[in-house]
């Protein structure tokens, strides 16, 4: 769904570039900067919590992705620019900014809660044992008789990640 806020914003942007004299300095680049930021961050989080949570998805986890995806495109559709930047319809957006921060901070405590502190266990263990082999895939990415990325000792990648259970 960030593909598609973000399909309909840049348009938007182009436009924005296109009419005014001063981009940088104009308060519409405001809302406009903030959109991208929204856009990427909403993914960034769901690209995370993709990665490294798990849990057993409900009923709120399928509304809440379209819940925000409906908001962004409220969003966007209050920065559409039509003839000139006064188009940018600034104090509904800033009101849509609002509720969507509060709607944004439900998706968020609702994510928080349902976490549980064990699924954070293999991420720690995980990085503890990076840490532990960086020196030796160090060692093998210098040496030019090793491809890159190509381990020679099928341990070192089987132990690369591994998780005690």
């Amino acid at each position: 769904m960030q593909s598609v806020a973000l399909s309909q914003l840049v348009p938007i942007i182009i436009t924005y570039f296109a009419i005014s004299e001063h981009p940088w300095t104009d308060i519409q680049v405001l809302p406009l900067a903030l959109m991208m930021l929204i856009i990427f961050i909403v993914w960034h989080h769901y690209a995370i919590g993709i990665f490294y949570l798990r849990w057993f998805p409900n009923i709120i986890d399928t509304i809440i992705p379209f819940v925000v995806s409906i908001g962004q495109f409220f969003l966007v559709s209050y920065l559409t620019i039509r003839t000139s930047l006064l188009d940018i319809d600034m104090g509904r957006w800033t009101v849509g900014f609002a509720i969507f921060l509060v709607v944004g901070s439900f998706a968020y405590f609702a994510a928080a809660w349902r976490i549980e502190a064990d699924l954070f266990f293999w991420l720690s263990h995980c990085i503890h044992a990076q840490q532990r082999i960086a020196p030796h895939v160090a060692d093998l990415i210098s040496d030019s008789s090793y491809p890159f990325g190509v381990f020679p000792d099928a341990h070192v990648q089987a132990t690369f990640c591994q998780i005690d259970r």
